[in-house]
């Protein structure tokens, strides 16, 4: 979607969301995938779950394991 499609701008930036994101895993125009781990409902619940780990170095390792395995699964 552009917002104004006649200023020829382009692509500069392409962020992507939903189930089928995958299919601009390699895409040349280089995607922005918004969500992490694939679930925009989730997304500020991971983000919490990370900053924890960051301001909580003894279960940083755990935490970081855990969303290593669930975004190589989404």
């Amino acid at each position: 979607m552009a917002l104004d499609p006649s200023s020829g701008a382009g692509h500069g930036f392409l962020a992507v969301v939903g189930p089928r994101r995958g299919l601009l895993l390699n895409s040349r125009y280089r995607p922005y995938f918004a969500t992490p781990y694939g679930d925009m409902m989730l997304a500020g619940c991971f983000g919490l779950v990370r900053a924890y780990a960051a301001l909580n170095p003894d279960a940083a390792p755990e935490i970081e394991r855990a969303l290593d395995r669930a975004r190589e699964k989404a």
